[in-house]
């Protein structure tokens, strides 16, 4: 049998945003590995994400690339938050 991963949100936080930026959104993921198989197992991971309107490509110092944030891997209501906050 495969290891297999679950995801569930702990916590998301929003930070307004100093004059005119947009908002920003930190996520707090528990992430859990388990496998029957394995007495080592399971192992619980916290991942902390910090999410903002857009992100800006600089490999190219000359002309950096701004782009919205790709936000469809997170979960629904993170979606849901983030695109209520940066209409």
């Amino acid at each position: 049998m495969a290891i297999e991963k679950t995801r569930a949100l702990q916590r998301l936080e929003v930070y307004p945003g100093a004059g005119d930026e947009d908002p920003r959104v930190m996520v707090i993921y528990e992430n859990t590995f388990d496998d029957p198989n394995y007495e080592e197992l399971p192992v619980v991971q916290t991942q902390v994400k910090h999410l903002s309107k857009t992100v800006t490509d600089s490999s190219d110092p000359e002309n950096p690339v701004v782009s919205d944030t790709d936000i469809s891997g997170e979960d629904i209501f993170v979606q849901t938050v983030c695109n209520a906050i940066w209409q």
